[in-house]
């Protein structure tokens, strides 16, 4: 018999996965603040790339503050016929498909702007990048791929297709395999750049440091979904220890944001909390790196 941790009397209690589940998508949360308040902070230095990291970080977080409501709807005594109930069991399986397809909407972005010179208008864009992944998640969700009946609320899930691990195997692989080759043609491209082998009459398109800020936001992306990766492929193997995929999908699902802002940390220290004698940029608050600077 799974432990439970009781709030509130007998009115509120978590059983060992949503404890986990609690803890570790609190840190999600909080990792996620941290990284959108340090974009904040550097959102005026020219040298910056703050879209990446921001639009990730967004991403993340809105999976955190669904699974944190989801985790206290399904321990509450919430009424399942109420409209909020019906409204949130069919919104929140679309965020974490979101987070998905994330990365191929700002690969092209990304791409026509180092590859092809086409600075994309990024407001109309970034309209469009969201519109159509929300559509896209919406439709995915409505077919039952990429949900996970332990992340959702107790009687929003019903889907029992039987291939419906055999399509999120297909669909995460697909964007894991587009991901990791688009993470190395930035290596590539940030390699030339670096070496001055690629000239490019407008600097801010081919800048190191916004390259570095696309590779150091895909590499959790990449960890975090692998991850979720390998769960399914154990459940069409046939493996039903339920307990420890679920704790699996758990770390799975939180590790993005978690290792999002570690990235980001290191990204920031190593890259902008000095300035090249060769690259002269506006100098930085010192409130910006208020927790030190590397020697």
């Amino acid at each position: 018999m799974q432990s439970q941790t009781s709030l509130s009397g007998n009115r509120f209690t978590l059983n060992t996965e949503s404890t986990i589940s609690l803890i570790l998508t609190s840190i999600n949360f909080v990792s996620c603040l941290y990284v959108l308040s340090r974009l904040y902070f550097i959102r005026r230095r020219k040298d910056v790339e703050i879209k990446y990291p921001f639009c990730f970080a967004i991403s993340y977080l809105i999976c955190s503050i669904l699974q944190i409501a989801n985790i206290f709807i399904n321990h509450s005594t919430l009424s399942q016929s109420g409209i909020f109930y019906k409204i949130f069991g069919k919104f929140y399986p679309v965020s974490l498909t979101i987070n998905l397809l994330l990365v191929g909407f700002l690969e092209f972005s990304t791409m026509s702007k180092l590859i092809e010179k086409i600075d994309v208008e990024s407001g109309k864009y970034d309209v469009y990048m969201w519109q159509g992944m929300f559509l896209l998640s919406w439709v995915t969700s409505i077919f039952g791929i990429n949900r996970y009946e332990q992340l959702e609320l107790k009687y929003a899930f019903n889907f029992n297709t039987v291939f419906k691990h055999h399509f999120n195997v297909f669909l995460i692989f697909i964007v894991i395999m587009s991901a990791t080759s688009y993470f190395l043609d930035l290596r590539k491209i940030l390699r030339k750049v670096i070496s001055q082998e690629l000239l490019c009459k407008n600097r801010d398109n081919i800048n190191p440091n916004f390259i570095r800020a696309c590779l150091f936001s895909i590499l959790p992306f990449l960890f975090q979904w692998s991850l979720i990766l390998f769960y399914n492929i154990i459940k069409v193997i046939g493996n039903n220890n339920d307990v420890n995929l679920n704790v699996l999908l758990i770390i799975a699902v939180n590790i993005g944001g978690i290792g999002h802002a570690i990235s980001y940390f290191i990204y920031e220290r190593k890259y902008l909390s000095t300035n090249p004698s060769n690259d002269p940029i506006e100098p930085i608050d010192p409130i910006i790196f208020s927790y030190g600077a590397l020697p």
